[in-house]
C-alpha cells in the first residue's frame, strides 16, 4: 500500500484519556482510501513530541524484495510501525516505492528518489541496499544537504565486496562512486545502526564509513542480524530509531 500523501486526525478525547488516531491514506491496489485507528507507542513518546511544520522524513528508496510476489518494502519489518509514529509526531513520511525493487537499477532508484524535495529539515533513513544508495546519491549530489541521516544495516554492492558479491549483479551504476567525506558538512547529524551478527557485506560497508566518518554516531546491537523485524528483532517495530530521530530532534 502507498501511503504517500497519508494525513491524520486526533479525535476528541479528554486530555487524561488514552489519545487515539485516525490514519488515512489511499491504497493505490484497490483505488479505495483506508483507515486506521492506532495510539502512539507510548504516551511518553507522545508528550515529547511537537508538531513541527517543515520536519519530514523521508525513506531512500526501498525495497529490495526478493522477489516480485513479495510483500512491498514499505509494508515490510519495522518500517510501517516507524512511519506511523512519525505521523503521530507531526512528521510527514514518505516511503516511496522503487520500480521492480527486486532488480535494483540506481538510475531508476536515483530518478524516482529524486521527486521529493530533499532539504536541511529533511530526515533521511536507509536500511540496507537504501543506506548505501544515500551515501552514493549525496556524495554524487554534492549541492544537497540534509536534516538527521540514519543508515541502518548499510550495504554497498561487489566493486566493495567481491569476495561476496551478489547473485544478480546491480544494474544503472551502482555503487560506482567513490564516497564525499566532504558529506558531514552538508547534514545535521549521521547515524549509523548495525549488529554483531550481520553478512559479511555489512560489515565491510561499516568498514568503509567508519574509515570515511570516524567521528559520527556508530550504534551497535547485539544479535540483531539485519534489522529485519521479528526475523532478526522482537518484533517488527524499532523503538531504538524511533527514540534516537525524536532525541536529535530535541523532543526527547
Amino acid at each position: 500500500m502507498h501511503r504517500s500523501g497519508a494525513s491524520f486526525w486526533k479525535n476528541t478525547y479528554a486530555v487524561d484519556r488514552p489519545l487515539k488516531y485516525f490514519l488515512v491514506y489511499f491504497n493505490s491496489l484497490s483505488g479505495k482510501l483506508v483507515l486506521k485507528i492506532f495510539k502512539p507507542a507510548s504516551t511518553t513518546s507522545w508528550q515529547a513530541c511537537r508538531c513541527e511544520r517543515g520536519a519530514r522524513c523521508l525513506f531512500s528508496p526501498l525495497g529490495w524484495s526478493e522477489h516480485p510476489n513479495l510483500p512491498s518494502a514499505s509494508n515490510s519489518i519495522w518500517i510501517p510501525w516507524l512511519q506511523q509514529q512519525l505521523l503521530i509526531c507531526g512528521i510527514d513520511t514518505q516511503t516511496p516505492e522503487m520500480p521492480e525493487s527486486w532488480r535494483p537499477d540506481y538510475s531508476l532508484w536515483r530518478q524516482t528518489f529524486e521527486k521529493y524535495d530533499v532539504n536541511s529539515e529533511t530526515i533521511l533513513v536507509g536500511h540496507s541496499c537504501g543506506g548505501g544508495f544515500l551515501i552514493q546519491w549525496m556524495s554524487e549530489n554534492p549541492q544537497i544537504c540534509a536534516g538527521d541521516v540514519y543508515l541502518v544495516a548499510p550495504a554497498f554492492g561487489d566493486k566493495f565486496n567481491p569476495e561476496a558479491p551478489y547473485d544478480e549483479p546491480l544494474r544503472g551504476g551502482f555503487f560506482d562512486f567513490k564516497i564525499d567525506e566532504a558529506l558531514l558538512d552538508r547534514v545535521r547529524s549521521l547515524t549509523i545502526f548495525y549488529s554483531d551478527n550481520d553478512s559479511v557485506r555489512v560489515d565491510t560497508a561499516i568498514k568503509i564509513i567508519k574509515k570515511s566518518f570516524p567521528s559520527v554516531c556508530y550504534r551497535l546491537f547485539p544479535g540483531y542480524g539485519h534489522f529485519c523485524g521479528k526475523r532478526d528483532m522482537a518484533d517488527d517495530t524499532f523503538p531504538e530509531l524511533f527514540e534516537t530521530i525524536l532525541r536529535n530532534r530535541k523532543w526527547l
